[in-house]
């Protein structure tokens, strides 16, 4: 029997149906010779502090930096129940070897090596590597597996990265957290994410209009614009200098351009363009495209190539046909686009193709009913098949007139622009069903040496404008071109090939994280950060907040990844940077200035002795402390947990200010139901009580 791993439960289902595994049984399925069960994700994770040393279960400036030589693994407690399953299956005498059918990339690769390990596990494994869930690329990956140790120095540096980040995220989010008494999320990337938003913050905040000034000319059949001018009066004398005075093009020039079609999507782009265009947040697309991969509607979605291969060109060819015969194309493209223009070489390029091609349709996709898919899966999905169809079609050509009017020696510009084919921009515009993009053409009769008489010169005011908050899109955009900050050359080579910072698999969730953790607010599209956030990022030490510790660490796991440079010499290295970095901040705590975390806390004054109450990750508490008044309103004491609810900031803020709240969810153990009702603040001076208003 051979036993085939898969990461989750849909994607053993598709793989189990096509080897012949089909009986199914208590956390997988068997038959054929083989048996097939799935890893729900992560069922291995990094051992908590305390489970080293009972010292470290409490936070403690003196246990810092905590580095411990040996990592411990332990079986993730929300998943034990499969790790047990997968564990047996491994060591069953009936299993003689193994196949890897986790996810094809660094983390799919580490999630079956930690089960391996864990699970004890010393027999022989082979590595399945598809791009697709469709029949017959299933088939084609278990007629090509390959050893698993050609993917040893892939698992060393995707163990190296994990490793890595619990040290640092563990030791520098305590260090800071008691330096500043109040809970700090630290990280390697989310740090470096924050201060992207907290920068782009106070340029925005910093930020003050400048004054510019344009002539416009108009000659009756046009309207000719000058350059920017700083100074007011210089403006105002040229307009008068110009005004009424006759013109003559001096300057007239036609050129032909292309504009070339966009790329094939990868995930980040895929998720830049649905963000832009639905609104959708990184997370919500990433979700929404795993979810039409496990239906075999999509090819694999955490890719970051926009390239297909040489081998796909013949099959790509038919699809991209099938797809413009299909119900999934408007009737309006369809009669549109020429079968004839279509090239899939455009989309081709080995080269660029690493771990998995674009994001592309599958052929299962042309015979599967998608009447059930929910509407952001039908966008998203349509997103991709549009997508297709514009890469591989030809570029929207149009002619560009430049002229250049001078009046009373004075220069002025003007262009015109008349599409002569609008090749890929009519696709996509089909799908949004939106106006096809209009012609701005010059009158016929603008020629060179042609003169106007008495040209009305007028000065029109402008400012400039602040740069705009980030949204999902821009944010992503900063996260995968993050090397540009840089000043060293080498560095900034290093995170522009492996794409910035962050995986186009954990941005989406790296930016759900720093929301989670108060540091920046989604309102609507924007993202803004929090005081935590501004507090954050004027104390951490430049190194931490920049991108050039991710730069840094992405250079060694590449080398790690190719057998050039050893994971403990990375980790080592690390050690030593983690070390030095705790023992300069904790020496100079004395010197450390706490007001600004304290501002970012407070929820209200308290109704005792009239101090600032402050939230704590536990409790909403007044910071006279323990030998003060003792006023704490705990965020799950037994009134809300016997109600179902959780003390919100939100609601703390209203008791504390107006000594009630009014609540909705209210569950009522007695009555088996959900109630709204006002709860007031009942303080007896010695304890904080709750009493229903009905």
């Amino acid at each position: 029997m051979k036993l085939v791993i898969a990461e989750k439960p849909s994607v053993a289902m598709s793989i189990a149906g096509v080897i012949g595994a089909k009986e199914k049984q208590d956390g997988y399925c068997q038959g054929n010779g083989y048996i097939v069960t799935w890893c729900v994700g992560h069922l291995i994770e990094g051992a908590s502090p305390e489970e080293y040393d009972s010292a470290y279960a409490e936070w403690n400036l003196d246990t810092l930096p905590i580095l411990p030589q040996k990592y411990k693994l332990v079986v993730s407690p929300n998943t034990e129940s499969q790790f047990k399953i997968v564990k047996e299956l491994m060591n069953s005498s009936e299993v003689t070897s193994l196949i890897c059918a986790t996810d094809a990339g660094r983390e799919g690769e580490l999630i079956f090596r930690l089960v391996y390990e864990v699970a004890g596990c010393k027999k022989p494994f082979e590595r399945l590597w598809i791009s697709s869930m469709e029949t017959q690329a299933i088939k084609d990956g278990f007629n090509s597996l390959r050893p698993g140790s050609d993917y040893d120095n892939l698992f060393k540096s995707a163990y190296a990265r994990m490793r890595a980040d619990w040290y640092v995220g563990m030791n520098f989010s305590r260090l800071f957290s008691l330096l500043y008494e109040n809970r700090l999320s630290i990280g390697r990337v989310q740090t470096p994410v924050v201060n992207l938003i907290v920068q782009r913050q106070l340029e925005i905040d910093n930020f003050k209009p400048v004054p510019y000034f344009i002539l416009e000319a108009d000659c009756g059949e046009f309207i000719a614009k000058s350059d920017k001018y700083d100074k007011k009066e210089v403006a105002e004398a040229l307009t008068q200098m110009c005004n009424g005075e006759s013109g003559k093009i001096t300057k007239f020039e036609e050129k032909q351009h292309k504009d070339n079609p966009p790329t094939l999507f990868d995930l980040t782009t895929l998720q830049r363009v649905a963000n832009k265009t639905y609104g959708y947040t990184a997370q919500q697309v990433l979700d929404t495209i795993q979810s039409l991969y496990e239906k075999k509607l999509l090819t694999y979605p955490r890719t970051d190539s926009k390239y297909l291969t040489d081998d796909m060109i013949s099959s790509t060819g038919e699809l991209v046909k099938n797809l413009l015969q299909s119900h999934l194309i408007d009737n309006n493209t369809k009669s549109y686009v020429d079968k004839e223009k279509i090239c899939i070489d455009k989309v081709v390029d080995n080269s660029k193709v690493s771990d998995h091609h674009a994001i592309i349709p599958t052929t299962t996709l042309l015979n599967k009913d998608i009447s059930d898919l929910s509407k952001t899966e039908l966008n998203c999905l349509n997103m991709v098949i549009y997508r297709l169809i514009e890469a591989t079609y030809i570029p929207c050509v149009y002619n560009e007139t430049s002229v250049t009017l001078e009046v009373n020696g004075k220069e002025f510009f003007a262009k015109g622009k008349k599409v002569i084919d609008s090749g890929y921009k009519v696709i996509f515009n089909n799908l949004l069903q939106s106006e096809e993009e209009n012609s701005v053409t010059l009158p016929s009769s603008v020629e060179l040496n042609r003169e106007y008489a008495n040209v009305s010169v007028s000065m029109v005011e402008k400012k400039t404008t602040a740069p705009k908050p980030y949204d999902d899109s821009s944010l992503l955009s900063a996260m995968e071109n993050a090397g540009k900050q840089l000043d060293d050359d080498t560095l900034k080579t290093v995170l522009k090939q492996c794409e910035g910072i962050g995986t186009p698999a954990t941005r989406a969730g790296i930016i759900e994280k720093i929301i989670k953790t108060k540091y920046v607010e989604r309102k609507k599209k924007a993202l803004y950060p929090t005081q935590k956030a501004f507090a954050l990022i004027k104390v951490v030490p430049d190194k931490i907040k920049s991108v050039e510790l991710t730069a840094n660490w992405e250079q060694q796991l590449d080398l790690i990844s190719k057998g050039k440079v050893s994971d403990d010499d990375f980790l080592n290295e690390l050690f030593i940077y983690i070390g030095n970095t705790c023992n300069e901040c904790i020496s100079h705590r004395k010197e450390v200035d706490k007001t600004d975390f304290k501002q970012d806390n407070i929820v209200g004054k308290c109704p005792r002795c009239g101090k600032n109450v402050l939230e704590y990750p536990k409790s909403f508490t007044c910071e006279s402390g323990k030998n003060g008044c003792g006023f704490t309103m705990w965020k799950n004491d037994r009134f809300w947990s016997e109600k179902e609810k959780t003390l919100t900031t939100a609601m703390a803020k209203k008791l504390l200010s107006d000594g009630k709240v009014k609540v909705k969810g209210l569950y009522s153990p007695k009555k088996d139901k959900k109630y709204d009702c006002t709860v007031a603040l009942v303080d007896t001076g010695k304890y904080v009580n709750y009493k229903l208003l009905f």
